[in-house]
């Protein structure tokens, strides 16, 4: 969660424009300490790493977990939390967003297994048509989801921060950049 920076660019620019957010994510043995930030942030510790026991452990976790909690609306980060968000914005009568910062079902992890490929599929076909609030990160794919699904989603691109006013530079050699925490 401290190095999300998509997500922390979404928070602190929805926590400044006074809403109240919270950020759910994961607990790890080796999780830093949050970092401070203008939003709420609660991790929830998970027994398992990965695989489908972690997917629904963390699915059934965040559903208790948000059950409780007075929203004005949930926000799903990716398939792999938008059953949670779908079931509970329908029990509490708020409003759903769906984030898709990426066609997950095109996933390399989810490609390669059919098996895994055709239950991510079943998901989004049945859970995306009932996002009509969403955003993505590039217009192909908001165009994915709108001949697909029928849901109109705004972009939001997913760039670092820049201060100032960005100048391009001529390189006259290749390299590459890497910023991030993968």
């Amino acid at each position: 969660m401290n190095y999300d920076q998509r997500m922390i660019r979404i928070c602190t620019t929805l926590a400044a424009n006074n809403y109240n957010i919270v950020l759910v994510g994961k607990a790890y043995s080796g999780s830093l300490p949050l970092t401070p930030a203008k939003f709420n942030q609660e991790r929830m510790w998970c027994w398992f790493k990965k695989g489908k026991t972690a997917y629904l452990e963390y699915n059934l976790k965040l559903f208790f977990f948000l059950l409780f909690r007075k929203t004005d609306a949930l926000c799903a980060i990716d398939l792999d939390t938008i059953l949670p968000v779908l079931l509970l914005s329908a029990v509490k009568k708020c409003k759903r967003i769906y984030d898709a910062h990426e066609l997950f079902i095109e996933m390399k992890e989810v490609v390669s297994r059919p098996s895994v490929k055709m239950i991510w599929d079943w998901v989004e076909r049945n859970t995306v048509p009932y996002f009509s609030s969403g955003y993505t990160v590039s217009e192909s794919i908001a165009q994915f989801f709108y001949k697909k699904y029928a849901v109109n989603y705004g972009v939001i691109r997913n760039m670092p921060k820049m201060p100032g006013v960005f100048s391009p530079v001529q390189v006259t050699e290749k390299y590459i950049l890497y910023q991030g925490a993968v």
